[in-house]
């Protein structure tokens, strides 16, 4: 984690980028939020093993966003 945080503060810079804690069934989970698609497309590119998601629902009561997989590891085009 510290490598992928070490590696978006050089990128995108402190202020180009985002995250906050998410929900996964059975493992620990990270949301990482970036300013365009292509900014989160080149992260995928050295850290392969992440999955890249964006939320299209929330439910009423304004409980966890739903996500949809977009593309997993490095070589997806968007």
């Amino acid at each position: 984690m510290v490598e992928m945080e070490m590696w978006l503060d050089r990128e995108f810079g402190r202020d180009g980028h985002g995250k906050s804690s998410a929900t996964a069934i059975g493992v620990d989970a990270t949301a990482y939020h970036f300013q365009s698609l292509d900014h989160a497309a080149r992260f995928l590119a050295p850290f392969p093993a992440l999955a890249l998601a964006i939320p299209v629902d929330r439910p009423a009561t304004r409980g966890p966003l739903t996500y949809r997989w977009l593309a997993k590891g490095a070589g997806y085009r968007l």
